[in-house]
């Protein structure tokens, strides 16, 4: 992935590194949290993908984990661009507020995608502190957290 310029006055997340970001965000996932979760999200993710399906055929569980997979490649450095916003971004205390801003207001108008978007939000919440666990689907959470104890 190629490095992405930083605005100046903003401070660039490192995977695994607890720190305060810009504009107060708190970065508070240490490298083995960010490493279980990630696992978990994109084995999960693989599962349902499997056979060629595509992301339009997926239901609303599934757009949620794969909400997930979106944010936790972009926080992890994976893909440059920001699951909301769609756009290639550093991952800066700035851009998790915008896409953080962005997706609590398609979630509570229930605009398309929201589903997606709610798994986003549940990712970008856990990784600053806004959520001491994360929230899996009833359908995935046996799955994750089996993966998670194979981990660790």
């Amino acid at each position: 992935m190629p490095d992405l310029p930083v605005p100046a006055g903003e401070i660039q997340a490192v995977p695994g590194e607890v720190r305060i970001l810009d504009n107060g965000v708190p970065w508070i996932r240490t490298q083995r949290e960010l490493l279980e979760e990630w696992t978990a999200v994109d084995e999960i993710s693989a599962t349902f993908l499997a056979g060629g399906r595509h992301w339009s055929d997926l239901d609303g569980v599934e757009l949620y984990v794969a909400g997930m997979w979106a944010s936790a490649r972009w926080t992890l450095g994976i893909d440059p661009d920001a699951p909301v916003t769609s756009k290639p971004r550093a991952v800066t205390g700035a851009a998790i507020r915008k896409e953080l801003s962005w997706a609590e207001m398609c979630v509570a108008s229930r605009l398309d995608g929201w589903e997606c978007t709610t798994g986003t939000l549940n990712w970008l919440l856990w990784i600053t502190g806004g959520r001491e666990d994360m929230l899996w689907p009833d359908r995935f959470a046996a799955q994750a957290t089996a993966r998670r104890r194979t981990i660790t």
